[in-house]
């Protein structure tokens, strides 16, 4: 016997592994760009 709990074409709710690391993979991007630029003008 099979269930079928969802819909079809709905996708289940959430966020999937590869998704949570590409979010932290381009913050980690954007960081490394903005904290040097930052630390130069406080240094000014």
């Amino acid at each position: 016997m099979s269930k079928k709990n969802q819909e079809p074409g709905r996708k289940d709710a959430g966020f999937t592994l590869i998704e949570i690391l590409l979010v932290v993979v381009i913050i980690g991007i954007l960081a490394a760009i903005a904290v040097p630029r930052l630390g130069g003008r406080v240094g000014q």
